[in-house]
């Protein structure tokens, strides 16, 4: 019988997007809303243009 070990791996964090508004608590990652999602609210709720609300949400990758 083997002796027991520390369990030594871990589910890897990081490899879904986060997408945090600059401008208010908005703030969610990839598993619980899309990038179209989160530049339609930079849109409608702050009134972003649209090359704004890309370059924000290619910058929270």
């Amino acid at each position: 019988m083997s002796a027991p070990y520390a369990q030594t791996w871990a589910p890897e964090e990081g490899l879904d997007p986060r997408f945090d508004c600059p401008e208010c608590e908005y703030e969610r990652t990839g598993t619980t809303t899309t990038r179209h999602m989160f530049e339609t609210h930079l849109l409608n709720v702050h009134e972003y243009s649209v090359d704004e609300a890309r370059r924000v949400s290619a910058s929270e990758q």
